[in-house]
């Protein structure tokens, strides 16, 4: 189908950019954890597997708090739901920047997760209530900007200030862009409402279970498990593994970063932009097949120059974004308009859980020797292809289910 091309009014511009920096601020304070492990870990004098729980230990309070929220969210305005969760993020985040001991480092991380899951739930739920289907992905894809934002100007900023004085700056930097962005949320953003239309219904709670159960949304919340599973499986000790593995500088992380940031954002609008156009599950199959191969090359790599390795990484984030923007984007379409918020924030518990699964699997399969050098990191590598090609065949199943039971074309 081709998407339409009508431009955005006043207030959607103004949603896509909030929820643009919302999602920067809460992935510059999710990402930045493993580029530090190299300085975190010899800091608190932890090895991987304790620095695996800082980092899973957002997830883990990101799963309960979506999915308690999941049950109550259609019930209230979006906006207000929005603002006292990132209330909430930030002062999570406050933690993390005062902690001088690894308890309330975890402390910190814990808090942040609990409403940083929330509003990473809210992001394609509001995108869902406020954008056609036809523009969604575009959308998905202006959001996905973040991640790109982020390694182009947060982590390399980040990195560079904790060279520069210590590990608590990419927080401290993280709360002062928070502090900024909440008045324009509050005074800018008007209210959104429109979904509790049907809030009368008596029995809305009943019809949200009934919509769980469906085979689509059930195949749906599964296959963001295995991806989200896949997609964090080599996060948290790449930078560690490129430095003490593959030779690279450590002061050249944040150029590093830089690269690949600027590839998010030149690729990101594209690929939604395709996934609205060509289809949601051709650039899904495309976005994992090709991640494997380049994961399969970069697991496979003894030393590569810093060229190499932006390389790798640069295509590895182009396969990982066609695959999630063209699924998020199909997810809003699963669920009806009055249970999108609903089966979004169980949707985002189930994203964290997958994200925390796969951290501590890292941690306990990833080993190190004295001088840093990691273990079985390409096992991590094949155990990601694995799980790829389960998802293609889970998306294949939920496009099936979906044409069978509405009559509908490909996604």
């Amino acid at each position: 189908m081709r998407a339409a091309s009508t431009p955005f009014n006043r207030d959607q511009k103004l949603i896509i950019f909030v929820l643009i920096m919302c999602q920067f601020t809460m992935v510059l304070d999710f990402m930045v954890m493993a580029p530090l492990g190299p300085i975190i870990m010899p800091f608190f004098q932890i090895n991987p597997k304790s620095f695996s729980i800082l980092i899973s230990s957002y997830a883990f309070c990101a799963v309960i708090s979506s999915f308690t929220v999941s049950f109550i969210i259609d019930r209230f305005d979006r906006k207000t739901f929005l603002v006292l969760n990132y209330i909430g993020f930030l002062l999570g985040t406050l933690t993390c920047a005062l902690a001088q001991s690894f308890e309330v480092l975890l402390l910190g991380r814990m808090i942040a997760g609990i409403f940083g899951g929330v509003i990473a739930s809210m992001v394609p739920t509001i995108v869902g209530d406020q954008f056609s289907e036809e523009t969604r992905g575009l959308v998905i894809g202006y959001t996905q900007i973040s991640f790109g934002i982020c390694q182009v100007a947060g982590l390399p900023i980040g990195l560079y200030f904790s060279n520069l004085w210590n590990w608590h700056a990419p927080f401290l930097m993280v709360l002062a862009l928070g502090m900024i962005l909440l008045p324009v949320i509050i005074l800018k953003i008007v209210p959104m409402k429109t979904h509790l239309q049907n809030s009368h219904k008596k029995d809305r709670l009943l019809e949200f279970f009934k919509m769980i159960k469906t085979k689509r949304n059930q195949l749906g919340l599964f296959c963001t498990l295995l991806l989200t599973f896949g997609a964090y499986l080599l996060m948290p000790f790449t930078s560690t593994y490129n430095v003490n593995n593959l030779k690279m500088d450590v002061h050249l992380l944040p150029l590093f970063y830089l690269f690949t940031g600027i590839s998010v954002i030149l690729f990101a609008p594209l690929l939604g932009k395709l996934s609205d156009r060509v289809g949601k599950l051709k650039i899904f199959v495309f976005g994992a097949l090709f991640a494997s191969l380049v994961v399969v090359a970069y697991v496979r790599m003894n030393e590569a120059s810093f060229g190499a390795l932006c390389l790798v990484n640069i295509l590895t984030f182009v396969g990982f974004f066609s695959m999630l923007i063209s699924f998020q984007s199909f997810m809003t379409t699963l669920p009806p308009f009055e249970h999108r918020g609903g089966y979004m924030a169980l949707n985002a518990s189930v994203q964290q859980l997958g994200g925390g699964l796969a951290v501590l699997a890292a941690g306990l399969i990833i080993d190190k020797d004295q001088v840093g050098k990691l273990y079985h990191f390409s096992t991590l590598g094949y155990l990601l292809i694995l799980v790829l090609m389960v998802c293609i065949f889970i998306v294949r199943k939920i496009d099936h289910v979906i044409n069978l039971n509405s009559g509908e074309g490909p996604l």
